[in-house]
């Protein structure tokens, strides 16, 4: 047990100062070519901070275990919301930290609610058995794909328009070198921690006796959503909000995808192997985006505010939820 949490510290401690030089440079990198920090956090870095829920994915469907897989990245997606909800209410302001964007905010939020209720058709709709597959994948699967690669396409429309100019990069390779570097080399750091720190959790939570949902959904969701912990927070320090907002909608929107990549390597259909308590997790996770949504566009300020309510509301909804799944398990 103790060689165990000393490998989970060391991990989390690697995770959080990979993650802070992440962020940093993914900032700078968005500045110096002229992309929008909200299409760098949702692509770049939200690529970089779903390394774990990727191997997660992977090692868990390799053994055999989808609810462990299927529960995990579901479960990050509350945790993520969770991460950015705490965020906005620690930093407070007399101003909306996302309201400067707040369509481009709820474009890619909508487009996201969309990818999760095509997961949670895909649990209620999908057999068993697996039901017909092409290319061993259901169809859910491919929904989800071709509505992540249009949901892309519109958000840098969006940016386009929003900008009243078209996205280019706006400098050369010499420029965008040094940041790019240090991205990377933060992005490899995290991935050579990752595994160790799954690998810690799901060993703390199997001695622990939980079932292998109630694991996926909160032990290894917290470890994998590390990194977005320590991104978004300090994109919100750094007061580069379209970055800590893009981050956590497109890591999300990377584990809905994970979800249907998996579904090409499992037997039959990722969908039918596992239960309909993730069909509420989906529920809990669309009412949280929508909690965030309400906040963005509600444009009313007050002078004094102790709290942010639309954050507050997020973090409770995340908190009740998991209550419920885990009187359920």
């Amino acid at each position: 047990m103790v060689v165990i949490l000393v490998q989970f510290c060391f991990s989390a401690l690697l995770i959080v100062g990979a993650g802070i030089y992440l962020t940093t440079s993914a900032d700078r990198i968005a500045e110096i070519t002229g992309l929008g920090k909200l299409i760098i956090g949702s692509i770049l870095l939200a690529g970089a901070t779903s390394l774990t829920e990727v191997f997660v994915g992977i090692n868990a469907v390799n053994q055999r275990i989808p609810e462990l897989a299927f529960g995990n990245l579901l479960g990050a997606c509350l945790v993520n919301l969770f991460i950015l909800a705490l965020a906005d209410s620690i930093h407070l302001s007399h101003s909306k930290k996302f309201s400067l964007t707040s369509a481009g905010h709820a474009l890619s939020a909508c487009l996201l609610i969309l990818l999760i209720i095509f997961v949670a058709v895909g649990i209620l709709l999908v057999p068993e058995k697996g039901g017909p597959t092409f290319l061993n994948a259901s169809l859910p699967s491919y929904l989800i794909l071709g509505v992540y690669v249009l949901s892309m396409w519109i958000i840098f429309q969006n940016q386009n328009s929003l900008q009243e100019r078209k996205i280019r990069f706006s400098c050369t390779f010499k420029d965008i070198a040094p940041s790019l570097t240090i991205f990377i080399i933060s992005a490899i750091v995290i991935a050579y921690a990752c595994p160790i720190l799954v690998n810690a959790a799901e060993s703390l939570a199997i001695e622990s006796g939980l079932g292998e949902t109630f694991i996926g959904l909160t032990l290894v969701s917290l470890a994998t959503s590390l990194p977005e912990l320590i991104s978004t927070t300090k994109a919100v320090r750094m007061g580069s909000y379209e970055m800590a907002f893009g981050n956590i909608l497109g890591s999300n929107a990377y584990n809905i995808v994970v979800i249907a990549l998996l579904d090409f390597i499992v037997d039959g259909s990722i969908f039918g192997a596992v239960g309909n308590i993730h069909i509420f997790t989906c529920l809990a996770i669309i009412m949280s985006i929508a909690i965030a949504i309400i906040g963005q566009l509600y444009q009313v300020e007050r002078t004094k505010r102790i709290f942010e309510p639309d954050a507050v509301m997020v973090m409770l909804t995340v908190v009740i939820s998991y209550y419920i799944i885990y009187q359920y398990s």
